[in-house]
């Protein structure tokens, strides 16, 4: 399968005819595969994992200093 980036959108083009004339009008929609979308859930599910072990780390460290602290006063 050949996949080309600009070949994921679909472009409606219509025309408003009104009193004071016609206006052009045209609505673009991308989309995304089914791959495309397993592979971004992919990312946002390791994201999310990978940013709750850094707020535990962090909060681990931070308890850590408070009581190192604690210990040298």
């Amino acid at each position: 399968m050949n996949e080309d980036p600009t070949d994921n959108y679909i472009k409606f083009g219509f025309t408003i005819k009104g009193q004071s004339g016609d206006l052009g009008a045209s609505v673009i929609g991308d989309y995304l595969t089914h791959r495309e979308l397993s592979i971004l859930e992919q990312e946002r599910v390791h994201y999310f994992s990978e940013r709750d072990n850094i707020k535990s780390e962090i909060a681990k460290n931070a308890k850590n200093k408070a009581k190192s602290e604690e210990l040298n006063k």
